[in-house]
């Protein structure tokens, strides 16, 4: 079964001190028991621009019951990055959403 992936937020945090990209979406699991592995796609993408999630479920054999699982990632940044946009791949499937950019306490998209 492919996992349907959606991308809620990708907030790029760049106040000083701070630096942070904090992504929340959710991925289709068969239970709520499966168990969603989130991380940062060590190949990347072709485009530089945008920050890669490889997202992986590892079905639990618990009770069948479809449902989107939520899910969160942070990774520390340098701020020279120049991401603009978050993929996440699930399977054959993807979701892709810009990112916003919080800046002494004004958002930026």
């Amino acid at each position: 079964m492919e996992q349907a992936v959606r991308l809620y937020s990708a907030e790029w945090d760049l106040r000083p001190k701070t630096k942070f990209l904090r992504i929340a979406g959710a991925v289709t699991v068969q239970s709520p028991q499966d168990d969603v592995q989130v991380e940062k796609d060590p190949m990347g993408g072709f485009n530089p621009t945008i920050f890669v999630l490889r997202i992986s479920v590892t079905p639990s054999g618990g009770p069948v019951k479809p449902q989107p699982m939520p899910f969160y990632f942070i990774e520390e940044t340098t701020g020279t990055e120049g991401y603009l946009s978050v993929q996440a791949r699930a399977g054959a499937e993807s979701d892709t959403i810009p990112i916003t950019i919080l800046e002494y306490a004004i958002a930026r998209s």
